[in-house]
């Protein structure tokens, strides 16, 4: 890559570097997760569908990490004060 030539121009119909790529890639996937695992909980409580309370622990890191991911670090702190914290945002 050159001067001349930028990461990814606005309003290119191309993508010239992988990072612009990846970046949707990985916020596709992460809102696949969150969706898949609210599904999967709500046939749970609605379904009478048993759930291991370690199930139960690895969901809501999934879903906490991907939603970090697809919105940023102050969900860290909206999780942490709907927990009853002080929140660090």
């Amino acid at each position: 890559m050159t001067e001349d030539t930028p990461a990814d121009a606005s309003g290119d119909a191309e993508t010239t570097t992988a990072a612009t790529r990846y970046r949707w890639t990985n916020d596709l996937l992460a809102g696949i997760i969150v969706l898949a695992h609210v599904t999967l909980i709500a046939s749970a409580v609605f379904g009478g569908v048993s759930v291991p309370k370690a199930v139960w622990d690895v969901f809501a890191v999934e879903v906490l990490l991907a939603t970090v991911w697809a919105f940023g670090r102050e969900t860290v702190g909206a999780v942490d004060k709907l927990r009853g914290g002080g929140g660090s945002s």
